[in-house]
Formats: C-alpha cells, sequence, structure tokens
C-alpha cells in the first residue's frame, strides 16, 4: 500500500467517523470558535458550515440505509444542491442583475444545512423505528 492510499484511507475514515455524529460536530466546532473570537454570530455560522460538510455524508448513508434503494442517497443530496443552486442564482440574477458566485454559494450552502438537519432527524427516526421493528 502506497503512502497516498493510506493518507485517503485514514482520511475517508475519520470523515465516517464524523459524518456518523454531526449533532456533536456543531457545538464542539461552536464552542471553539467561539472561544478563539468571541463573537456568537460567526462561531454560529462557521459550525453550521462545518457541519453541513458532514451532514452531506450522514444523510445519505443514513437514506440508503433505510431506503435500500438503486439510487444513492448522495445522488439526491447533490441534485438537491445543484437545484437550490439554479434556483438562488436565478433569485440573484433577477434582483441584481449579475451572480456573486461567493454569496451565492454560501446562501446555497447554509439553507443546505437548514434543509439537511430535519432530514437527517426524520431519517435517523425513522430507521431506528425500521430496526426496532425487525427485532
Amino acid at each position: 500500500m502506497s503512502v497516498i492510499s493510506w493518507i485517503v484511507k485514514q482520511l475517508l475514515e475519520l470523515y465516517a467517523m464524523l459524518a456518523a455524529v454531526p449533532f456533536l460536530i456543531f457545538p464542539l466546532v461552536g464552542l471553539a470558535i467561539y472561544a478563539v473570537g468571541k463573537d456568537k454570530k460567526t462561531a454560529i455560522r462557521r459550525s453550521a458550515d462545518v457541519t453541513m460538510f458532514f451532514l452531506v455524508g450522514s444523510v445519505s448513508a443514513t437514506y440508503d440505509m433505510v431506503f435500500h434503494t438503486e439510487l444513492k442517497g448522495i445522488w439526491l443530496v447533490l441534485l438537491l444542491l445543484l437545484l437550490m443552486t439554479g434556483l438562488f442564482g436565478s433569485v440573484q440574477n433577477r434582483m441584481r442583475g449579475r451572480i456573486d458566485p461567493d454569496k451565492l454559494l454560501r446562501t446555497v450552502w447554509r439553507f443546505g444545512f437548514l434543509l439537511l438537519v430535519p432530514f437527517y432527524l426524520l431519517l435517523s427516526i425513522v430507521g431506528m423505528i425500521k430496526t426496532m421493528s425487525s427485532f
């Protein structure tokens, strides 16, 4: 095994472990950022940004475990993010006459966080109920 493949494997395992507990990542990152900068608003925004990165994997994996379909959850999440990018980009273009890519991506990323949190909770509850009912 080469060094690069070992590093990639370790990073994937770390991501999988952190994506399993996104509900812990939000407060931990928020507290760390608040401890450094003492700005509550920035801490909440940054912790939502970081948590969103792990929610994408978590919601995708939970969807796959709950529904066992041919369509993988990652493609649904990416489709949702792409649709939101198109919608928000269209709104931004109509309102300002141009698109600001930084603001557009930040908006989509944070709105995606607001959408994926309820999906994560719902899929987790459904998964627990399905698992308990199979015993």
